[in-house]
């Protein structure tokens, strides 16, 4: 990320390619990653053996059928739990996939952002990227627990952090506030709901040389609203139809 970014956001995949393959499997990665998506952004969890996984909620019912916590389930038998037929046929068979083959998929070409689900995980999320080949500067963490992404990111020396900022914080705290926090910590920057998101954000992330990304985007307005605010950032389950509306943008000015 630089300045230019600015002049356009980066394309941030939600999920993978979440509108047209299951959230959180390599199906979904493997297609933002065909689209040409700058980064892609997955939700990580602990499996009970302590192996970090894909996976956004706690509980495996909505994308798996199966009312488990993912902290209760080995992380070989998510290998046989179907977490692609809910979406579609076609993704039948589709199975919660680890983090380190998260990274395989990703790392020769698409950056990752790992979003930390849960607590006590630092130790395990640093230690597979650290096994990995991918470039610390491919990839980012994500959380909006503060203890567990200052703690993960002390772990992994120059890996970029980014707190995660929805209503609940934004009315606990102030613009100011919640940016020298970040500064403060040494955090590259701040991943706050697009509702929220106005030039005071932006010219307050700028004073102190943080970036903004803006989280979920998903119709054409509040793409082209986010753009013309200078987000550095946009994430967004439909990655095409951002594209679409940046290039529409770009060929405009």
């Amino acid at each position: 990320m630089n300045s230019s970014d600015t002049v356009r956001p980066l394309v941030i995949a939600h999920r993978g390619f979440s509108s047209i393959a299951p959230e959180n499997t390599i199906a979904a990665l493997r297609a933002a990653r065909l689209l040409g998506t700058q980064y892609s952004e997955c939700d990580v969890r602990l499996t009970a053996d302590g192996i970090p996984v894909l996976i956004h909620d706690e509980s495996l019912l909505r994308t798996g059928g199966l009312n488990l916590k993912v902290s209760n389930v080995l992380s070989a038998t998510l290998q046989d739990i179907d977490v692609g037929s809910w979406l579609s046929p076609t993704y039948a068979g589709e199975a919660v996939p680890t983090l380190a083959a998260a990274l395989r998929e990703t790392s020769d070409s698409m950056g990752l952002i790992i979003e930390l689900k849960g607590t006590g995980m630092a130790a395990a999320v640093a230690g597979v990227i650290m096994k990995s080949n991918t470039a610390l500067d491919k990839l980012i963490l994500f959380s909006f627990d503060w203890t567990e992404l200052i703690s993960t990111q002390s772990m992994l020396p120059g890996i970029r952090g980014m707190w995660l900022v929805d209503h609940a914080l934004a009315g606990r705290a102030t613009i100011d506030q919640i940016l020298d926090r970040a500064a403060a910590a040494g955090l590259s920057g701040v991943g706050v709901q697009s509702s929220l998101l106005d030039k005071a954000w932006l010219a307050g992330a700028s004073r102190r040389s943080l970036y903004v990304f803006a989280w979920t985007v998903n119709t054409r307005d509040e793409m082209t609203r986010m753009a013309y605010l200078g987000v550095h950032g946009i994430i967004s389950d439909k990655p095409d139809e951002l594209i679409a509306t940046l290039d529409t943008i770009a060929s405009s000015a």
